[in-house]
């Protein structure tokens, strides 16, 4: 199983950079720095670990080490999935294995988990923490005091880890309070099921709420590397206020009640209705996730609570609550938390499956044509998931949903290896490094509040490859916030009021600041060169003093581009703001 989905993400896995946040999470691991909030000091240390291999790109081998974390989620996620359903029928291998190989091998693959299992990202490892947390619980309520150690040990890094892991965590939890108030010694929950194993108590679990503790140990990996002034440091978090601010998420507080007020508009506007249906739609896209195989995950959910009532109690409130929030939450790339929601409907899936297979059982078939049944289903986990093509930015953006990115039939493994076979990141860094003077500040973001796709791939080849050593990078799209304002005002000597973190409430007021407390006094220390991002035409009194188009290189080749990321992609070509003479008066 392991190796079969190993041999999936190697097919399809990228040889260079990628957009997004891969480079800066590749070159923060080789240096030990502070990647973006919330910080994952643990997949820091081990994607370094990774990162030691000899053989390969830097880049490379981080998205060798999502494939393989993918690889070991899909082959615990099968051990748990078979263990439910020995359970569930009567210790069936046929009704076991084959559903449970079926179901974890297409998530594995599947056109919603796409392409975080082979790129350089965390949530390949939330979901091998997610599979063994799962894998464990299952443990637990069959052997409670074999298992509740590395069950808390495991809660605790995953709370380290992702801010999502709340769901799972609360989720077990109140197993683990369920186990401990029933007598049921099974996985199934049968009273009448005898075993050796004697009830968990509270007080004996409280002395183990230790190992709950000791991986919190890793948030002292922040202000430990922040010492250092590493070259990807956010936050600096030295002290307590700004290292809270990066395990916690600060700079995204607000974005939940954006979120919150978009769902307000749209049942202002619409009424409950329309609500339901945009909810519902979240709900189609999850299980076409998983192609023509969704149908057998909506049948699924029956069979589940049927057959064990807990565990689809468990599942629908896990699925509800990362497909709410991912309904909520108002960022450009949410389809990465589909991805827990898509690793639960795995569960209805092998219900589905097995459901399916124990209504042909009770047909008089032969044994050839029983196997020949079981063989195609394990057939179908793998090519309709594979054959699915999904674009899932747009689709939650309802943008170009057609079925050149959205085809349950075709264009899936197409799409894949054109993203694999996609150089353009890498190309994009390499030619600004070319034209770029040693010495010279070079701006990115310059037009939009973010603009990571301009930043991480030169900061990659900066710290890892050793292009433009001598180039001073200024992500202008995170000067909202005030770390990385004095950050630059100190290194730059120039002067940034603080804004107490907050955001410009327009594009104007965002390009004034730019303009006047950043671009205006670095032209009057020399050049200036910044990357372009056309959100809208300059100001004026940027077009007076320029600036021109000073370089033009191979284009972008955006057709292995997904169509939402194609607007957040630079254009090809440098901006220069020449040098600002003073007049006489000495302005």
């Amino acid at each position: 199983m392991i190796l079969i989905s190993l041999a999936f993400s190697i097919w399809t896995l990228p040889q260079d950079l990628v957009w997004g946040d891969s480079p800066e999470l590749a070159a923060g691991a080789w240096i030990l720095g502070v990647p973006h909030p919330t910080g994952y000091s643990f997949y820091m240390l081990a994607l370094r670990v990774f990162q030691a291999l000899p053989f390969g790109t830097v880049i490379f081998r981080g998205h060798l080490f999502s494939a393989v974390c993918t690889a070991l989620a899909c082959g615990i996620l099968y051990r748990f999935l078979g263990l439910c359903l020995e359970a569930a029928y009567a210790k069936s291998r046929a009704l076991s294995l084959v559903p449970a190989f079926a179901a974890a091998l297409a998530f594995s693959i599947s056109a919603g988990v796409w392409p975080q299992p082979v790129i350089t990202e965390v949530y390949a490892f939330f979901g091998l923490q997610f599979a063994l947390a799962l894998w464990l619980l299952g443990h637990f309520l069959r052997s409670p005091a074999a298992a509740l150690a590395p069950l808390l040990f495991l809660m605790g890094w995953m709370a380290t880890h992702h801010r999502l892991a709340v769901f799972l965590t609360g989720g077990i939890f109140v197993m683990m309070m369920w186990r401990v108030r029933t007598k049921e010694n099974s996985l199934s929950g049968n009273h009448n099921e005898e075993t050796s194993e004697p009830c968990v108590s509270l007080a004996r679990m409280i002395p183990q709420g230790l190992f709950l503790l000791v991986p919190l140990l890793l948030l002292a990996y922040f202000p430990l590397r922040a010492m250092k002034n590493p070259a990807v440091n956010w936050y600096d978090p030295e002290t307590w206020q700004r290292w809270y601010q990066l395990i916690s998420g600060h700079m995204y507080a607000d974005l939940f009640r954006q979120g919150c007020d978009r769902v307000g508009r749209l049942y202002q506007t619409y009424g409950l209705g329309q609500v339901v249906l945009d909810y519902l739609f979240l709900v189609f896209i999850s299980h076409a996730g998983y192609g023509v195989l969704g149908l057998a995950a909506a049948a699924g959910w029956i069979v589940l609570f049927h057959r064990m009532p807990w565990l689809g109690g468990l599942s629908a409130y896990l699925y509800l609550a990362h497909l709410s929030f991912l309904w909520i939450y108002p960022v450009g790339d949410r389809s990465v938390f589909l991805f827990p929601a898509l690793l639960v409907l795995s569960l209805p899936l092998a219900f589905g499956l097995a459901g399916g297979l124990n209504l042909i059982r009770r047909a008089t078939l032969s044994r050839p044509a029983y196997g020949l049944i079981l063989a195609a289903v394990a057939l179908c986990a793998v090519l309709l998931p594979l054959r699915t093509r999904m674009d899932l930015d747009d689709l939650l953006a309802r943008k170009h949903c057609t079925p050149a990115n959205f085809s349950l039939w075709d264009g899936g493994l197409r799409q894949r290896l054109e993203f694999a076979r996609d150089r353009s990141a890498a190309d994009y860094a390499r030619h600004v490094w070319r034209r770029v003077p040693a010495g010279v500040p070079l701006i990115t973001g310059l037009q939009e509040n973010s603009a990571d796709n301009e930043l991480y791939p030169l900061l990659y080849q900066q710290i890892v490859e050793k292009r433009g050593r001598r180039v001073p990078v200024i992500g202008a799209g995170f000067l909202y916030l005030d770390w990385y304002r004095d950050r630059i005002a100190r290194a730059r000597r120039v002067s940034l009021p603080p804004r107490q973190d907050r955001k410009h409430q327009t594009r104007g007021e965002w390009l004034e600041d730019v303009w006047q407390n950043l671009i205006t006094p670095l032209r009057e220390k020399g050049p200036v060169f910044a990357t372009s991002y056309p959100k809208g035409p300059l100001p004026e009194i940027w077009k007076k003093q320029g600036p021109p188009k000073i370089d033009q290189w191979i284009p972008i080749d955006r057709t292995r581009v997904a169509p939402s990321y194609q607007p957040y992609l630079p254009e090809g070509f440098l901006y220069v703001f020449p040098k600002q003479e003073r007049n006489g008066n000495g302005k």
